[in-house]
């Protein structure tokens, strides 16, 4: 889950994953398929909310792929204004 969309300064991201602790990747990609934000962390619960600043990014539409677990990937669509 991702919130608020359409975002302005910050997204919230509700992570909910199946193993208590693990690496979680979080990569933003702009509609041209580029990177533009990547960021990892350590989870230590099942479920984690995080904040991402997403001010600088450019207005458009963007993919945030969350990684949680070992070959679990979520793609959430946004709109940044």
């Amino acid at each position: 889950m991702l919130f608020p969309n359409p975002a302005t300064n910050m997204i919230n991201v509700r992570i909910d994953a199946v193993t208590l602790q693990n690496n979680t990747i979080i990569r933003i990609s702009n509609s041209a398929g580029d990177v533009v934000y990547t960021e990892s962390f350590m989870r230590t619960a099942f479920r984690a909310l995080k904040q991402v600043d997403v001010s600088k990014l450019p207005n458009g539409v963007y993919f945030l792929t969350v990684t949680a677990d070992i070959n679990t990937n979520t793609t959430l669509t946004f709109i940044k204004q």
